[in-house]
């Protein structure tokens, strides 16, 4: 039966006399929200994978990314006020990228640095080299703006207590003293 935090005792006991928490809903956690944001699958088995980004998140939740994909490639992206900015991916081995076209609308695809092409199909499909960077931008967007979001330091630990559903209080302090 899971506890109040979704966790469960499935694992047993500590041979500290403490309950164990299973883990494995830390795994299906952690792949439904890569698989909300990312997603790189093929239509067929043996078919080449495409990557599609945004496929199962709510357009009004701001998020930005950056994570493994099939075929080596590193994906970002960000979603701020339900809108698409851009996606970049890197190339680790120089595969051909499949990415099914975000936008629905002809796209700009630019190595960055080099060369740029525009992509009108429902995948947009271009080749890549080893450790080449390529930006994809919705046709007539602007350059993206780069930002840098850094959480301010903090010298003292964080506490925290709130009540749960069940009305049992969980509280903690996060840092060292």
């Amino acid at each position: 039966k899971p506890l109040a935090n979704g966790f469960s005792l499935f694992e047993g006991s500590w041979i500290w006399k403490q309950q164990a928490h299973s883990i494995e809903h830390l795994g299906v956690l952690t792949m439904t929200l890569q698989e909300a944001l990312l997603q790189s699958v093929s239509a067929h088995p043996g078919e080449p994978e495409v990557l599609s980004v945004f496929p199962a998140w709510p357009k009004q939740w701001a998020v930005s990314f950056r994570l493994l994909a099939r075929g080596g490639f590193l994906v970002t992206s960000v979603m701020r006020n339900g809108q698409l900015e851009f996606v970049e991916i890197q190339s680790r081995l120089g595969e051909t990228c499949r990415l099914r076209n975000p936008w629905g609308q002809r796209c700009v695809v630019t190595e960055v640095g080099n060369v740029t092409k525009e992509l009108t199909e429902e995948v947009l499909v271009f080749d890549t080299v080893p450790g080449g960077v390529y930006r994809v931008l919705r046709h007539g967007a602007p350059k993206p703006v780069r930002r840098r979001i850094a959480a301010p330091a903090h010298t003292q630990p964080a506490s925290f207590r709130f009540k749960l559903p069940n009305g049992k209080v969980a509280q903690g302090t996060l840092g060292i003293k």
